[in-house]
């Protein structure tokens, strides 16, 4: 297919195309078939599909000899014999429409990269196959025959009696010519559908009857073919459930990876254009973030299995790619889980241990499913990362080092700093890392830890085991009095335990808009997590989307963590009046309101109806 003389891939087809508004000619071929052109005038802004059907070649016409009576001496001369009926070509098969321009999508389903040998492939070359041997036959046979014939008849004149000889030697010609033009044409059309036909799906595709698809989040074969979620139901990491998890996203009934999905780039249908790839949930031409770009996709050759350490280099059945080379076993700490090398201490899909996805909103830190990261690191599109060595998010989310550059001290930088080695694509520190323990891929066995380069089964005095490595819980502020108990960003770790420096600023935050908003109480939790409940007239967001009053003065209740990152926040009321005054916390970190209410007010567990005037309310809200 070429669109204004620019040829168009065949995945493409089908395709949503931008063209700028005017005139565009659609020009489709296709063997065995004529030329089918349509042009097509687009405004402004306007979508239209495209339809070209294609018509079959007309065969041009075999030339059959025509018989020439020949004068005979006799009273009346005989009537010349009709010339032998030429058999109608077989109609070639209809080509179904070419379609352009956009399509309903079908869910988690790819273009198929190869399919079963199709029996019409196999018909086509033994039809081929019997011309052929039909057209040689006949050839010998017509040429011995002509010979002989063209000796008795010069210029197609026949003498008495050998006209019939003259018109079969034509009518055995004709067949000649048409077994080989027939059979000519199956060959060619059985040997393309055979090597078509008989490729193999790539790129972690399975094959499914004649499709090759995605059994990770595709719905109809959902971890294995065939295997069909019920309705209401999504495939998310190979498993039907009710929700996506492991930071896919559901769309269109499936789960996909908004960070590198073409077809749902950053967002539900958010396509890349032609040629473009996603990475990080951006559309371009360039993998960034420690990927390379193979096919269409972005992917981590240092985990796919299906392009271990390059593009197209898949590993064995049973083997699994870690660190770019295929084994049977995971190295540099990471852990196997359904044929994948991944680090349970910061997998949302397998959080310390193999299938046990964190839920939505939640992700893995330090082997534990959690609503914030700990232990130092930082959420990154739904992970938790090192900003201080991982190159994909070096110093912030996003902020990828250059290609040969590492992460380290969360500066992008060409050698490691800081008494850190480089293994792989990162500056780990060997004396303490149980991944890479003494030296690079070096790491340490099942509960043991990394102490001072060499691996042991506990940690010297003073020192406790967190998540592998050895901490000082009395001044770790990563770890400050207990593992995985971070510091706030900007405080210290003192006997075990967190403080800021005197009259710092921590954090603020502004919410509001141009009605009257009021904040009337708040309190903390053991985790330093803040509640805060007020009235709010006209429109509020605390980070969670806007809380809009259903007119007059409502009730909104919100929960921030210790940095101020919006957990939770709710709005509650009808076109009358109501604020809350009061909130309390009890030792599970629930929450208890109080305050006033006029009209209907309905905190989950039914209908609050004020009995006239303002009545009092009470309610309790789980952490």
């Amino acid at each position: 297919m070429k669109i204004d003389d620019a040829p168009l891939p065949p995945s493409a087809v089908k395709l949503p195309r931008k063209l700028n508004p005017g005139e565009h000619t659609v020009v489709v071929t296709a063997p065995g078939f004529a030329e089918a052109r349509q042009t097509v005038k687009l405004a402004e802004r306007e979508q239209r599909a495209v339809t070209v059907e294609l018509r079959p070649e007309q065969p041009a016409p075999v030339p059959v000899p025509v018989p020439v009576p020949a004068p005979v001496p006799a009273p009346a001369p005989e009537p010349a014999p009709a010339p032998p009926a030429k058999p109608a070509p077989t109609a070639a098969p209809a080509s179904p429409p070419v379609t352009f321009g956009p399509v309903e999508p079908k869910p988690a389903a790819t273009e198929p990269e190869g399919a079963p040998v199709s029996p019409v492939a196999w018909v086509g070359f033994g039809v081929g196959a019997a011309g052929l041997v039909l057209g040689t036959v006949t050839g010998i046979v017509t040429l011995s025959q002509a010979s002989d014939v063209k000796e008795q008849c010069p210029g197609g004149t026949c003498p008495e009696g050998q006209r019939e000889d003259y018109d079969g030697a034509m009518a055995l010609s004709y067949a000649s010519t048409v077994g080989f033009v027939v059979g000519g044409a199956g060959v060619v059309a059985g040997l393309v559908g055979l090597l078509v036909c008989s490729l193999e799906c790539t790129g972690g595709l399975a094959k499914c009857g004649d499709k090759c698809v995605d059994t990770a989040a595709n719905p109809a074969h959902c971890g294995a073919c065939d295997a069909a979620c019920d309705e209401g139901e999504v495939c998310s990491i190979g498993k039907c459930a009710l929700e996506c998890f492991g930071g896919t996203t559901k769309c269109a009934g499936a789960c996909v990876d908004l960070q590198l999905d073409p077809a749902h780039c950053g967002g539900c249908d958010t396509a890349c254009a032609q040629g473009e790839i996603c990475s990080a949930g951006k559309c371009g031409i360039e993998c960034f973030g420690g990927t390379t770009k193979c096919g269409s996709k972005c992917v981590d050759a240092q985990l796919d299995a299906a392009n271990c350490g390059g593009c197209g280099k898949a590993c064995a059945p049973g083997e699994v790619c870690s660190a770019g080379q295929c084994g049977l076993q995971c190295t540099g700490g990471m852990t196997k889980c359904a044929g994948k090398c991944v680090d349970l201490q910061l997998d949302g899909a397998n959080c310390g241990s193999c299938g046990k996805a964190c839920a939505p909103g939640e992700v893995c830190s330090a082997g534990q499913c959690a609503l914030a990261c700990v232990g130092g690191t930082t959420k990154c599109s739904g992970k938790c990362v090192d900003v201080q060595l991982g190159a994909a998010n070096c110093g912030s989310c996003g902020k990828a080092c250059a290609p040969g550059e590492v992460c380290a001290a969360g500066q992008c930088a060409l050698t490691c700093a800081g008494g850190t080695t480089k293994c792989d694509s990162k500056c780990v520190d060997t004396a303490n890392d149980p991944a890479n323990c003494g030296s690079c891929g070096k790491a340490c066995a099942q509960g043991e830890v990394c102490v001072q380069g060499a691996c042991k089964v506990a940690c010297g005095q003073g020192l406790t085991n967190c998540g592998g490595k050895c901490a000082d819980l009395a001044g770790d502020a990563a770890n400050c009095g207990g593992c995985g108990k971070a510091c706030a960003q900007g405080e210290s770790c003192v006997a075990g335990a967190c403080l800021a420096a005197l009259g710092q600023h921590l954090w603020s935050n502004r919410f509001g808009g141009g009605s009257d908003q009021l904040g009337w109480a708040l309190a903390a939790d053991g985790s330093g997590k803040a509640i805060v409940i007020g009235d709010i007239q006209g429109t509020a967001d605390f980070g969670g989307g806007p809380l809009a009053s259903a007119g007059g003065h409502d009730i909104f209740v919100a929960k921030l963590g210790p940095d101020g990152e919006h957990l939770w926040s709710k709005r509650f009321g009808d076109g009358s009046n109501q604020g809350g005054h009061a909130i309390a916390t009890d030792a599970s970190g629930n929450a208890l309101v109080t305050g006033f209410l006029q009209g209907t007010v309905d905190f989950g567990g039914g209908p609050l109806v004020s009995a006239g005037g303002y009545d009092m309310f009470l309610a309790k809200f789980g952490p």
